[in-house]
């Protein structure tokens, strides 16, 4: 279904498609943005143990849930937001929450095919992630895209991921005994290589 029309702007039913790297730095920033949920694992009282089995689990649901719940109801996480794009369907419509699943598990096809399929968004008509196609989405931009936007979203989560690393370091170097269990439990190398590629999901 090819019906978008493309233009520089974004009314009525003709839309500027956003590219690879507009939705990579969207995700960097959602990223960043869910830090302080990932890192409040880490502070629940429980046993090494079961910190590893909430670290495999809980992100990956929480995830899943923001994603889904963020493009069904707006069309776009917080991270395209920031950077003035959303997802719609090929006609220009919104994305209901059914296609929001729909495009979060097609997305899992576009990662484990060695990322290839968030790849062809770079070369594809309208610049289309393979999950797009297979579920007619689009990604397009909402608001034009400066320099100043863009810098100033790498600058903002940038500083967000310093406060939070530096309140996270503070908070180990006054308790041993929770460094220990977190290197234990959700610093696991494991786990974290599974929250990078749920990371790719939103693209």
């Amino acid at each position: 279904m090819e019906n978008i029309k493309e233009t520089s702007g974004s009314t009525g039913s003709e839309f500027r498609s956003a590219g690879f790297w507009i939705r990579f730095l969207a995700i960097v920033a959602d990223g960043v943005l869910l830090v302080p949920v990932y890192l409040l694992l880490s502070f629940l009282p429980l046993p090494a143990d079961a910190i590893k089995i909430l670290g495999k689990v809980i992100p990956g649901f929480l995830y899943f849930a923001y994603v889904v719940w963020a493009t069904g109801k707006w069309g776009q996480t917080l991270g395209k937001k920031l950077v003035g794009i959303k997802v719609v369907k090929m006609n220009g419509d919104r994305v209901t929450y059914g296609k929001a699943v729909e495009r979060f598990l097609a997305s899992i096809i576009s990662a484990i095919i060695f990322n290839i399929g968030f790849i062809m968004a770079a070369f594809t008509k309208h610049k289309r992630a393979l999950h797009d196609k297979m579920v007619d989405t689009h990604v397009i931009y909402t608001t034009p895209l400066t320099l100043g936007r863009v810098f100033g979203v790498i600058f903002g989560t940038g500083l967000v991921y310093v406060f939070f690393f530096a309140m996270y370091t503070a908070v180990l170097i006054k308790s041993p005994r929770l460094r220990a269990q977190i290197n234990d439990g959700i610093s696991n190398p494991k786990i974290q290589d599974g929250l990078n590629q749920l990371h790719l999901i939103s693209l």
